[in-house]
């Protein structure tokens, strides 16, 4: 039987990824930093990672870098959803990646992946128009804007052509070549994100909103046991989806 480790297991995406292994009847372990060892969940110092077939990792930023550290010297497949990476982090696990295989996306919503690809079929027709990218989340979310924003961002400047402002203050107009993110935190919002584009003419919106963390759970899930048949390589939701 496969067994997922989850690392970050008492937060709320790593709640979420157990209830929804359990659902679906897979083994599972995990451990978080500074828990006491109960209830299939050890501190960091003690697990042994070699328990484990794929590990899940929704911890931090700087449990990503210790675990994934940890999960490429024992050649173990490694997943991680954790938002607020900088490139220099995505260009060492890229170098990790030779080794193992190793997964990254900023979202693991099916629903996401499909409006990054509607983006990007609209990066050549849309130059006549303003794009503003607005994200709303809960309270606790530390990054901002959203990696999924950031995503988002990138499908729809495949060729180069825009500029990043962070919200809008002061009396500077906006400039043709700019897409502005506004950031909303508000209350336990899991994750809405909205594209506008607008002319003097018309506006055309597109968004995404999820229900519930349950989606970014299956997502997460169902890929790393998809990754457990993959060689050694970087991988996203699009080469998941793209099988």
């Amino acid at each position: 039987m496969v067994r997922v480790v989850i690392a970050g297991v008492q937060g709320r995406m790593g709640q979420t990824i157990k209830r929804y292994a359990i659902e679906k009847g897979i083994d599972f372990d995990g451990f978080d930093i500074n828990t006491e060892v109960s209830d299939n969940v050890e501190t960091v110092d003690s697990f042994d990672f070699r328990d484990g077939d794929v590990i899940v990792d929704f911890s931090s930023i700087e449990g990503v870098l210790k675990n994934s550290k940890v999960a490429h010297q024992k050649k173990i497949p490694y997943l991680t959803g954790v938002t607020g990476l900088s490139e220099e982090h995505i260009s060492h696990f890229k170098e990790l990646s030779r080794d193992i295989p190793f997964f990254y996306d900023s979202n693991m919503s099916v629903g996401v992946h499909i409006l990054s690809g509607l983006l990007k079929k609209l990066a050549d027709e849309i130059t006549d128009y303003d794009v503003e990218i607005i994200e709303t989340h809960h309270t606790g979310k530390k990054d901002s804007p959203s990696g999924t924003a950031i995503k988002l961002f990138n499908a729809l400047n495949k060729n180069s052509n825009f500029t990043i402002k962070y919200g809008r203050s002061g009396f500077e107009p906006k400039k043709k070549d700019e897409i502005t993110f506004h950031s909303i935190r508000l209350g336990g919002v899991f994750g809405e994100h909205q594209i506008r584009f607008g002319n003097k003419f018309e506006e055309i919106s597109l968004s995404h909103r999820a229900f519930s963390r349950d989606v970014f759970a299956k997502g997460a899930v169902d890929a790393s046991i998809w990754l457990l048949t993959q060689k050694s390589g970087f991988y996203s939701m699009y080469d998941f989806l793209s099988n």
